[in-house]
């Protein structure tokens, strides 16, 4: 059993005017997924445009596969730092989920402090935050909800100005947000303004469930920590009262110094690791699951996704999961029943069960019925991950030529697909590694054979 679970993570180790809207590929992309999307905004009068990055597997996924979205404010300057590091530690799909990426750009057609500040008569003639506000709430989500894939959860990422922004999104009670990253954020702005609008929201919102992430140095690190403690202070206070809290959860970081690039990447990381720190599971708390109620325990213990739809589990942890289910006859629980229960609460993760499953069957020695599985599902789906499952198995059955045809085919799939560079050229490895898999199968038949005839003494 240790050398099927061995060999089974190697292979997964793996414009327009009006109402209506506007997209177009953007060429030269290095093989990125990117769009231009462009409609009228009423709130704002005037025509926005914004870049849209979508996952690595948006194209070859299957279409009930949905994918949260992170709101990139301020995005001529913040979209690559941003991108670069999603792109990163959503690799293989374990730490955190593929995400579709918008970037908001201020550059043009109107300005960032205007947009994060409100109208005061005398002071701040040309503060804008009021239609801001509404063209983020009452418009640019629905619009990209109308046009991709996408799951219900929206996260606002904004640094300096772009986080004050942010911050005043979070305290109006009928955001579209959940989750809200704010880098540095001016809250000196108007003598701490949005402190004052933080106390006289947390009076009347209670059961948000949203998520908070700060970051800052200076005036505006203790300015954070002003922020922090007046949430908690008045959640606190609602407790004692038995009125129902904020629901905010928060986590936040001071820093010695603001360095530009630096703590925006750092931010991130954290940020995305602190939100999705219940997304990636403990293989070894995996392996103890004896029944389904704890396997939804497991896969459903993080608040966000309790309410949102069409993610897919980690891939790795969820691989882990069928593995163990297959190979381990004395658990309660088996495949028939698993996936009944996706088939009700995860099918956007249904291709993913039926590839580990073809699989780990034809590990454990049911070669038939796992190369049934499996190529049935790489032809539903088109996928080059599952294409490159199957080619796996067919070199272990020997059939070299048709696994390497299978890999050129995920390849293929990929290129049109529109898949990372980075991506394409993994696939292009696997494809060299098939003939080491058939050399080994080949090498390991000669073995067992040598042992059959050799005589006894």
């Amino acid at each position: 059993m240790k050398k099927i679970f061995v060999l089974f993570l190697i292979f997964y180790s793996f414009n327009l005017f009006a109402q209506s809207l506007s997209l177009e590929d953007i060429p030269n992309c290095n093989g990125k997924n990117m769009k231009e999307l462009s409609f009228y905004s009423e709130a704002l009068d005037l025509q926005v445009d914004l870049t849209v990055l979508l996952p690595n597997s948006y194209n070859s996924s299957n279409e009930i596969v949905r994918y949260p979205v992170i709101y990139v404010l301020d995005s001529d300057n913040e979209f690559d730092y941003l991108s670069a590091s999603i792109e990163r530690i959503s690799k293989n799909k374990d730490v955190i989920p593929e995400h579709i990426i918008v970037g908001i750009d201020f550059s043009d057609k109107f300005d960032l402090l205007n947009s994060a500040t409100e109208f005061i008569k005398n002071q701040n003639p040309k503060g804008k935050l009021k239609e801001f506000t509404s063209y983020l709430n009452d418009e640019l989500v629905d619009k990209l909800d109308e046009k991709f894939r996408t799951s219900g959860m929206n996260i606002l990422y904004g640094v300096e100005f772009g986080a004050l922004l942010a911050l005043n999104v979070l305290f109006t009670p009928e955001s579209k947000f959940d989750c809200f990253l704010c880098v540095n954020p001016v809250l000196t702005w108007n003598n701490y303004s949005v402190l004052s609008k933080c106390a006289d929201f947390s009076k009347t919102a209670s059961g948000l469930n949203r998520y908070l992430y700060l970051s800052g140095s200076g005036l505006n690190g203790s300015g954070i920590e002003s922020l922090v403690s007046q949430i908690k202070i008045g959640d606190y206070v609602k407790g004692q009262n038995g009125i129902d809290q904020l629901d905010i959860e928060l986590d936040y970081d001071i820093y010695t110094e603001f360095i530009e690039g630096v703590e925006e990447t750092n931010s991130i990381l954290k940020a995305l690791n602190s939100l999705y720190k219940s997304y990636y599971i403990d293989p070894s708390l995996i392996k103890k699951m004896s029944d389904l109620s704890l396997y939804d325990s497991f896969f459903r213990r993080y608040f966000f996704w309790s309410d949102k739809t069409g993610f897919t589990y980690p891939f790795r942890s969820f691989s882990i999961v069928v593995n163990n289910m297959l190979t381990n006859k004395s658990l309660k629980l088996n495949v028939s029943k698993l996936e009944e229960y996706l088939k009700v609460k995860n099918p956007a993760s249904l291709p993913d069960f039926y590839n580990v499953v073809g699989n780990t069957l034809y590990l454990l020695g049911d070669t038939e019925k796992g190369l049934e599985v499996a190529k049935t599902n790489a032809e539903s789906n088109n996928n080059p991950m599952y294409y490159i499952t199957l080619a796996n198995m067919y070199a272990l059955n020997k059939k070299l030529v048709e696994a390497e045809a299978l890999a050129d085919k995920a390849i293929e799939i990929a290129k049109i697909n529109n898949c990372r560079t980075w991506y394409i050229k993994k696939l292009i490895s696997e494809k060299k590694s098939l003939k080491a898999l058939y050399v080994y199968k080949v090498n390991q038949e000669k073995m067992a054979s040598k042992k059959k005839t050799k005589p006894k003494k």
